[in-house]
């Protein structure tokens, strides 16, 4: 039983570290922006909204590329496999797209 508690105890720290180490990075461009004249409308919002994306791109590939590494020493399954090649192949598209508009 103490096993099962610790575990899930693991889990839920595991999921604030992660929302603690997206939602920080973010909080601090938003206040980056608001101390450098405003967010506003114009290339200042546009700028805003590039940081940011590209700082969940980035969040996105260390998160797979995580998960890719635990799945390393553990042994995949074919399962696996398809979903970290798709959701890198989506990932790569995406990055590929977001560095073409700029």
């Amino acid at each position: 039983m103490s096993q099962f508690l610790m575990n899930k105890v693991m889990i839920n720290k595991g999921i604030v570290v992660r929302l603690v180490f997206l939602l920080l990075p973010l909080v601090g461009i938003t206040l980056w922006f608001l101390h450098d004249e405003g967010i506003g409308f114009g290339w200042n919002l546009i700028w805003y909204w590039i940081c940011i994306i590209g700082f969940l791109l980035l969040y996105q590939f260390l998160l797979l590329l995580n998960l890719m590494l635990y799945y390393k020493k553990r042994g995949f399954t074919k399962v696996n496999k398809i979903f970290m090649t798709t959701g890198l192949i989506l990932l790569l598209l995406a990055i590929a797209v977001f560095v073409s508009e700029l």
